[in-house]
């Protein structure tokens, strides 16, 4: 079996939400310039909360 340390767990996450905070950026920034209208800059937080949909379908649709 497979056993992290606390700490490992905690970096991994830490690593995880920063690849995962630079996606959203990335995508929000290809909205922004595909859909000037519907995401604005700076982004509300609609379009904030859209562009996470549209990640966790890339995630999920990429297996």
């Amino acid at each position: 079996m497979l056993y992290m340390s606390f700490e490992a767990q905690k970096e991994a996450l830490k690593a995880k939400l920063a690849r995962w905070k630079e996606e959203s950026k990335q995508i929000l920034k290809l909205l922004q310039s595909k859909y000037p209208l519907c995401f604005s800059i700076p982004a509300k937080p609609l379009a904030i909360g859209i562009s996470k949909e549209v990640i966790e379908y890339k995630l999920d649709h990429s297996k």
